[in-house]
């Protein structure tokens, strides 16, 4: 994923895990190409654009290396874009490593980056009964505490209440992680959770994706075109048993 790159504004280039390239450009001449294997098109087929969205799908046979269309690729990229940026890339200690990155990684400048981390302990919460609240007023809860709405005299005027019925909890933890998260490190998260818990006590996860951006958009992501309530709540209880919130709508390709 490009790093430091403003949607819209600067150029932005995305390489997923099934080998599909996003590529947002911004100011390019595009070329109206036809089919593989077909004549180069006229000089009249180059347009002039202020941006456009370029999908490549990486694994197909015509883009081995040395091909047809993987050099037209590579010319476009080098020579009519001059495309350079920063990037970052997934891989986590533990792993096995690609034999091929290192000598990639050896021809650049590279550090490793970690997730920003923000906790905060929370005192005589008052929370609802988890297991009989309605997902709306759940979620709004939920987004209440993590916004840190108490409703007290010194803040703005609210309405978000805690649901009734509620009870008070002596404490709690809130943890925020912001950095390139992949789906197995949510798995991870939730299989310590689960290791973790303990006699009366409840885990809610929640896992925001980027809304505004090529891959969400060819991906169909969670209300990516409407209302960009791109995210997942799962909570968790004790004995196991768990309430799964999806965010979707009519265009939506989830859930899967």
């Amino acid at each position: 994923l490009s790093f430091r790159t403003r949607i819209d504004e600067e150029n932005c280039v995305a390489l997923t895990p099934n080998g599909k390239t996003s590529d947002d450009i911004i100011s390019c001449l595009l070329l109206c190409s036809s089919d593989h294997g077909r004549p180069e098109p006229p000089a009249h087929s180059f347009v002039s654009v202020s941006s456009a969205v370029v999908e490549v799908d990486l694994m197909d046979r015509s883009m081995a290396p040395g091909g047809r269309a993987y050099l037209r690729l590579l010319k476009a990229l080098r020579c009519h874009l001059n495309l350079r940026t920063d990037f970052l890339i997934s891989h986590h200690a533990g792993e096995e490593q690609n034999p091929g990155s290192e000598p990639l990684l050896s021809r650049y400048d590279w550090s490793e980056r970690r997730p920003e981390v923000c906790r905060r302990a929370l005192r005589d919460l008052l929370c609802p009964d988890l297991r009989s609240c309605d997902p709306h007023s759940l979620l709004e809860w939920l987004g209440a505490v993590d916004a840190g709405c108490g409703n007290s005299s010194s803040t703005f005027l609210s309405s978000l209440v805690c649901p009734e019925p509620q009870r008070s909890l002596s404490g709690a933890l809130s943890v925020s992680l912001c950095g390139l998260l992949r789906p197995q490190d949510v798995w991870r998260l939730v299989e310590q959770l689960r290791s973790q818990a303990e006699e009366d006590s409840w885990a809610s996860v929640t896992v925001h994706g980027f809304t505004d951006s090529p891959v969400s958009w060819g991906e169909e992501e969670h209300g990516v075109l409407t209302g960009g309530e791109t995210f997942y709540n799962l909570l968790m209880f004790q004995d196991h048993a768990y309430r799964l919130h999806l965010a979707t709508g009519p265009q939506d390709a989830c859930p899967p």
